[in-house]
């Protein structure tokens, strides 16, 4: 059985994997880099749970969630279909079969700040807006189903229920920024990149390179976006230096580069999801004439806007 929610006895309260893992990603967290243990959030059973891709550096092919490690009681309200993504797997169902039902309705590109130290977490200072499943009810031994906030400030979240999630939720209405649209309607190809801001871009990693300095990144892709007078352009997305370094995830970001660019060289396939910020079409001058080719780029304003998905666990 697999779950999409879990108590954690550090932190008092039940979490979401996405909010686990910022809590292992944040430098100013108390939890930062410690692994919490997990249990089913029935208080008469905290059966053992175990993380899946929670504190991996590869984000890869999964749904992130936490699997049962150990039988629930008999009583555990938590042992149907109830609540969350796929309660019961038939039998030989796998791993990547875990499929989110939960849905947020509205990604926030400019969450509200948390408390210092507070992680991701409800008694943090979320206020209810940085996760996509927080319970508001639902006790044990009651029908009535969990009520879930409905706004969440992380992107994995977002592009795991795109990749992995019930087909039927994806039509169901979508906010970031001033558009509101059926939730598949934001995902584009970067080839479509020039359709503007608000959309998440996803596509193939060819290579990475280093601008300005070297602790600022460009990230070019396979597919190009074809210009109105029929001119390929070669799609990229920057990350500055001074993005990175505000960033309180920074140490971990610059690791997950670091396991994009050996999957890169070892022909691995990474797919890149980003929000777009403000494409533009730049002139370069060439390297062998004194010509210029155009490019589309897209300076990202926060890591917190990207999210890699790996072919290959590391």
């Amino acid at each position: 059985m697999k779950f999409d929610r879990a108590f954690s006895p550090e932190l008092n309260e039940s979490v979401t994997p996405y909010q686990a893992r910022e809590l292992y990603t944040d430098e100013d967290s108390p939890f930062f880099e410690q692994k919490l243990r997990f249990l089913c959030e029935d208080k008469d059973c905290r059966a053992k749970l175990t993380p899946v891709g929670i504190y991996m550096t590869r984000k890869s092919k999964r749904a992130l969630h936490f699997r049962e490690d150990e039988p629930h009681t008999l009583q555990c309200e938590y042992c149907d279909d109830k609540l969350g993504g796929k309660r019961n797997p038939a039998p030989g169902q796998q791993e990547d079969d875990f499929k989110l039902t939960n849905f947020p309705t509205e990604l926030l590109l400019d969450p509200p700040k948390r408390k210092p130290g507070s992680g991701g977490t409800a008694t943090g200072g979320d206020g209810g807006d940085g996760s996509g499943t927080k319970s508001t009810g639902g006790a044990p031994g009651s029908d009535a189903p969990r009520k879930t906030s409905s706004k969440t400030r992380y992107l994995d979240q977002v592009v795991d229920c795109f990749l992995y999630g019930d087909e039927s939720a994806k039509n169901n209405k979508f906010t970031i920024g001033d558009k509101t649209k059926p939730f598949s309607k934001f995902f584009k190809s970067v080839k479509f990149l020039a359709d503007g801001q608000g959309y998440i871009y996803h596509g193939e990693v060819s290579s990475l390179k280093p601008y300005s300095n070297a602790d600022s990144l460009g990230i070019k892709f396979t597919e190009k976006h074809w210009s109105p007078n029929k001119k390929p352009h070669t799609v990229w997305a920057y990350i500055s230096k001074e993005t990175i370094d505000k960033s309180r995830r920074k140490k971990f970001f610059r690791a997950e580069v670091q396991e994009l660019e050996k999957a890169i060289n070892n022909g691995e396939k990474v797919r890149c999801f980003f929000v777009g910020t403000n494409p533009y079409i730049k002139s370069n001058p060439s390297q062998f004439n004194d010509g210029t080719y155009e490019t589309l780029n897209d300076e990202l304003q926060s890591i917190d806007h990207i999210s890699f998905v790996f072919e290959k666990d590391n």
